[in-house]
């Protein structure tokens, strides 16, 4: 009798096995700087002024379309040595979130169909401003959904949307064609 598949060799890995998994040129290194628990299914980041940085969250990636899995974390080095510390939910409950710009006092945020702009005005780390800036974008295959807003040279946010996919299989899910891209 043969027994296969008693010895692990392969992934997952832990974070230190991982990291002897590089092969890095001679003078470099790599090092742990993030890892689950604090960052889990990231997406998209992006960073302000304060060095704090924005995560994007995909958990229910790519079929949790009924469950609101999706968030985005603030993360913060509060001692000064790089490596991020403090990590907070700065806004939960998100479909299928799939970019972050920073913009204004807050974060813009994609989420087919919507592109959402949270704050936070306390200072406590949590968005308590939630406000809805665009919307109609297609509800369709998660690599065609509006992601990844970026701020032009010409004062202009750009988003790329590949427009709706006609979905041959989970048509409920991901089915929706989109409307005219709107201001509520």
């Amino acid at each position: 009798m043969l027994l296969g598949g008693c010895r692990k060799s392969g992934p997952p890995y832990s974070v230190a096995d991982a990291l002897n998994t590089f092969k890095v040129e001679s003078g470099f290194h790599v090092e742990k700087f993030l890892a689950e628990p604090d960052v889990v299914s990231p997406v998209a980041m992006d960073v302000d002024e304060n060095g704090r940085i924005y995560v994007v969250e995909d958990r229910g990636y790519p079929l949790s379309v009924d469950k609101p899995l999706g968030r985005v974390k603030m993360l913060e080095d509060t001692n000064g040595d790089g490596i991020p510390d403090r990590v907070t939910i700065f806004v939960d409950k998100l479909v299928m979130p799939t970019g972050v710009m920073r913009w204004k006092k807050g974060i813009l945020v994609t989420d087919a169909p919507n592109v959402w702009y949270f704050e936070d005005t306390k200072g406590d780390g949590v968005a308590d401003v939630r406000k809805l800036v665009l919307t109609g974008f297609a509800v369709t295959n998660p690599q065609h959904t509006v992601n990844n807003p970026f701020y032009g040279l010409d004062n202009w946010i750009y988003l790329a949307h590949e427009g709706p996919a006609r979905a041959i299989i989970y048509k409920k899910e991901f089915g929706d064609l989109g409307s005219d891209i709107r201001f509520p």
